[in-house]
């Protein structure tokens, strides 16, 4: 489940008090599998939306499934020592690569959120941020959330791993990176394309007009703003959707 809400969902569990992920967590030893699945899918298969998806889809499920049992038990809170135990281990490492990359990008996406002692919620502390300003090598400087519209806005100098950046977006269907030199992503959760049950959320908007517009009023001598389009899911709407009863 785990997993699935890391890999599908772009939902990976960061600890308020450590601000990373919890060694040994469930949510560890899920982002130890999914960069696992990543790697092996770019070594071994095409990559997403290319080739034929079934006859991809069955060759993964070939691969895939005679190795789950053995890295799903190296990857378990109470592993049993052994040859099924090195195997799973010999396969998770193949993904250890891009997890440092997700936990580097984590610890300094939230360095600067803190918890709200009346609401609960996590927010972005600007003043512990400017304080330390030049601190963080990476260069993440801000982190505004506007829920009215279920967008997340984040300022970077650096494009973070996909993992790391939607951990920001918990409870928000599109996070909104902007990068020096006039560039800016704007991504869809996948929350906009399933009914989710557990809140209210946004369709995903066609955003061909927006990079039309933005390419228009593009200033010569300018870098061209990267706009990462999604395709449409659902019908948009003009306002957000009621809230579940």
């Amino acid at each position: 489940r785990e997993a699935a809400l890391i890999g599908d969902m772009r939902m990976l569990h960061v600890d308020s008090t450590t601000k990373t992920v919890r060694p040994r967590s469930n949510a560890d030893y899920a982002l130890r599998l999914c960069c696992w699945l990543n790697s092996q899918e770019r070594e071994l298969f095409s990559r997403p939306f290319e080739g034929k998806e079934e006859d991809e889809s069955a060759r993964k499920f070939e691969h895939f499934l005679p190795l789950m049992g053995d890295v799903l038990e190296s990857g378990s809170s109470y592993p049993i020592a052994g040859a099924q135990y090195k195997r799973g281990m010999r396969e998770l490492v193949k993904g250890e690569e891009e997890r440092l990359v997700v936990m580097r990008d984590v610890k300094s996406l939230h360095r600067f959120q803190r918890t709200n002692v009346d609401s609960g919620e996590v927010e972005y502390d600007a003043e512990d941020a400017a304080d330390n300003a030049g601190v963080d090598d990476m260069g993440y400087s801000a982190v505004e959330k506007w829920p009215d519209l279920g967008v997340v806005v984040v300022t970077a100098k650096h494009p973070p791993h996909y993992y790391a950046l939607f951990s920001l977006a918990k409870g928000s269907d599109a996070v909104v990176t902007m990068y020096p030199g006039n560039r800016y992503e704007i991504e869809y959760r996948y929350t906009g394309t399933v009914d989710l049950q557990s809140r209210p959320t946004w369709p995903r908007l066609n955003l061909a007009r927006l990079a039309k517009v933005l390419n228009a009023r593009e200033r010569p001598g300018e870098s061209p703003p990267d706009v990462l389009i999604m395709p449409r899911g659902r019908r948009p709407s003009s306002a957000p959707p009621p809230p579940l009863q």
